[in-house]
């Protein structure tokens, strides 16, 4: 599936564009969802003791998160084969299955709360996760960008450099 259009190689266009996403704005959004859960005193209030335990599970999985993505990002700058395209297409669902699965699992059953009344609290947030790792999946596997950047197994490195240099 590899092109011949010299000007769709390397990271540009829609690739920067989800590069960003992922290691800047995803990360941030993250961790700015954290600091207004530590910064809402209601939220305290009615988890009383549990509230440290919350907070350090909220942190740690936003570490997890945002190393997993920014290992991500760095494969794309850096590794220019078809694995990278695997290994970022995996985090996006790992983030996903993460966001919407372990850690309201993990945060129920360490503070003995209803599952049913994390996701109810959860509203929106339930499908932009789904919605996100689609798009951008949809988009590592049909792009002709990342098709030329990012090499497949079966070509050579002559190859496919042939390619998109003829």
């Amino acid at each position: 599936m590899g092109y011949s259009d010299r000007e769709l190689y390397g990271v540009g266009g829609w690739l920067t564009f989800f590069l960003v996403t992922l290691g800047v704005i995803s990360p941030l959004v993250s961790i700015g969802s954290v600091l207004m859960m530590t910064s809402d005193s209601a939220t305290a209030g009615a988890l009383g003791d549990a509230w440290d335990t919350a907070v350090r599970i909220e942190w740690t999985i936003v570490v997890i998160v945002c190393l997993a993505m920014w290992f991500a990002v760095y494969r794309f700058l850096m590794v220019r084969n078809w694995t990278t395209v695997v290994i970022g297409i995996s985090v996006i669902w790992l983030v996903a299955s993460v966001t919407l699965i372990v850690e309201p699992l993990i945060v129920a059953g360490v503070l003995g709360l209803p599952l049913v009344q994390l996701y109810g609290a959860m509203g929106a947030t339930l499908v932009r996760p789904l919605i996100y790792a689609g798009i951008w999946t949809a988009y590592l596997l049909k792009s002709e960008r990342v098709a030329n950047t990012y090499r497949y197994p079966e070509r050579g490195d002559e190859e496919a450099l042939a390619e998109v240099f003829d």
